[in-house]
């Protein structure tokens, strides 16, 4: 309730009061009755107690409008605490988020860069994988190339040494016997140096001169 509600209440009650004291009828005089002395005692008691009770009616009503006020005060100045304490928490709150925010944007970043990083050897190996395969591709080919080379050479060879031998079988005879040594069947011996077919009492290898076997 505001002052002016006050007010205005307190002006309708004083309003009453005159009312109903101006109404009061004065009682019936009788002839008997003594005068009292100094006519005017009743109106200035009424008076006296209509100011009793103005006085009063007043006090009630600032002493009630003071405590409302210091009440209404206090209750602005916890509020005003309450909301300056939230206030300090929201800012706390505020730089702690902020704080963390610059945080994570400065790991966002790092890991970005990392990823990039990562994402540049990734293509780097790539390209090496593929010239590996392609190296690798034609290593084996030529591998392949070379094995069936190998292949042949080897059969060439083979075939070299089988007629080179055959070739030693057939002139060792010829080479290391003479007419005597083949008429009377006599074994020589000989070896092979280089292409030369060399007769030697001591050779490893051994000739029938009359038939032609040997072991060579």
């Amino acid at each position: 309730m505001g002052e002016d509600d006050k007010g205005n209440d307190l002006g309708k009650l004083l309003k009453v009061i005159l009312s109903a004291t101006q109404g009061k009828k004065t009682p019936p005089s009788y002839s008997y009755q003594q005068p009292s002395s100094g006519g005017g005692g009743g109106g200035r008691r009424t008076i006296t107690f209509i100011a009793v009770l103005v006085i009063a009616v007043i006090g009630f009503s600032l002493a009630t409008s003071w405590t409302g006020s210091i009440i209404y005060a206090g209750g602005l100045e916890s509020q005003i605490a309450g909301l300056e304490k939230s206030y300090q928490d929201c800012q706390d709150t505020v730089t702690a988020v902020t704080s963390e925010k610059e945080t994570c944007g400065n790991d966002l970043t790092a890991e970005k860069e990392k990823s990039n990083g990562l994402e540049t050897d990734l293509v780097n190996t790539k390209n090496n994988l593929i010239d590996c395969t392609d190296r690798e591709s034609r290593l084996q080919d030529n591998f392949n190339i070379c094995s069936d080379e190998v292949i042949n050479v080897t059969s060439d060879l083979d075939a070299e040494k089988s007629n080179y031998k055959s070739l030693v079988r057939n002139t060792v005879r010829g080479v290391c016997c003479s007419i005597s040594d083949i008429l009377s069947e006599n074994v020589r011996k000989f070896d092979v140096n280089g292409n030369q077919i060399v007769c030697s009492d001591e050779g490893d290898h051994t000739v029938n001169c009359g038939t032609g076997e040997t072991n060579y």
